[in-house]
């Protein structure tokens, strides 16, 4: 149902709105290790982003032989065209157990995997959109399966009840690998088959040191930044309110001039004041604007 061309993936995916479906058939050396590649487009919600994009899924078979009956299938998806594309993408783990003659089990896990570590705000924004994305999906297609079951079963004529409470999802805690090291994902069935087991979880890398004190020197910076702006943007009022000040205070205490040669040193002196406050006002235009440029690098 999940893992071939059947009716039920068909459905489903039009059900998401997925367009452009290709899905390779499944190859490889043995029946214990297979890989197919999945390329589909899917539409996006988000108002300042893209409409769809392209996504290239990539699904590994572990078989696991038929003393443990089950397999697992990791599954690798790389979605194209949206922001921060290089920096991520998300795996999942299928395991499928079989409990017995008409029943079975499926677990699923779920993390972002990260290529190259982006900076706090874009990964905080990047977690947000592909847990909700995430969780979207698997909650369609746990409804969808709930479905299909308690159709099977009353086709069976059996009572449904009590079958189904087992569906539910868990969120896994995040966790990352360098790329080329072996499946993350908890092993679900502690006792697989000989032939076709997994490579044992790795161990989730903590946060590097010093990334939190680079992160932090450059939180320091731009708040020094941000001062010395608001600084500079203050003086050039601060200027004009004591020149304001200054000069009604001269006109209280000074005598108006009387001839014509008086009003001309006023206007001179007037003149040569006003070229002096215009330098002052390029010289902190150019100030702030050097301060912007330096903020927006910094950023």
């Amino acid at each position: 149902m999940l893992f071939s061309d059947s009716p039920f993936l068909q459905g489903f995916l039009q059900q998401r709105k997925f367009t452009d479906v290709t899905l390779s058939p499944w190859s490889g050396d043995s029946k214990c290790h297979q890989r197919r590649v999945l390329t589909y487009t899917i539409p996006i919600s988000n108002p300042l982003g893209p409409k769809s994009a392209s996504v290239v899924e990539t699904q590994t078979l572990f078989g696991r032989g038929p003393q443990a009956g089950g397999s697992v299938v990791d599954s690798e998806v790389l979605t194209q065209g949206i922001p921060y594309q290089d920096y991520f993408y998300t795996a999942h783990r299928y395991c499928i157990l079989g409990l017995a003659r008409n029943k079975a089990r499926l677990p699923v896990s779920s993390e972002i995997r990260y290529q190259k570590q982006p900076w706090s705000l874009a990964k905080s924004l990047i977690e947000k959109n592909s847990w909700s994305g995430i969780e979207d999906y698997f909650h369609h297609l746990e409804r969808e399966l709930a479905k299909a079951e308690k159709l099977s079963l009353e086709e069976g004529g059996k009572d449904a009840r009590g079958l189904l409470s087992g569906l539910r999802q868990q969120k896994r805690p995040l966790s990352w690998r360098a790329p080329g090291d072996g499946p993350q994902h908890p092993d679900p069935d502690p006792a697989p088959g000989p032939a076709c087991t997994p490579r044992a979880p790795a161990a989730p890398a903590s946060p590097s040191r010093l990334a939190l004190v680079l992160n932090s020197i450059v939180l320091i910076i731009l708040i020094a930044l941000n001062v010395l702006l608001f600084y500079h943007l203050w003086s050039p009022e601060r200027t004009a309110h004591t020149f304001e000040s200054w000069h009604s205070l001269a006109l209280a205490k000074g005598k108006i001039p009387q001839t014509a040669t008086e009003w001309a040193e006023i206007l001179a002196l007037q003149k040569q004041f006003h070229s002096v406050e215009v330098h002052k006002w390029r010289q902190i235009l150019r100030a702030s604007v050097e301060l912007l440029d330096e903020m927006k690098f910094s950023l």
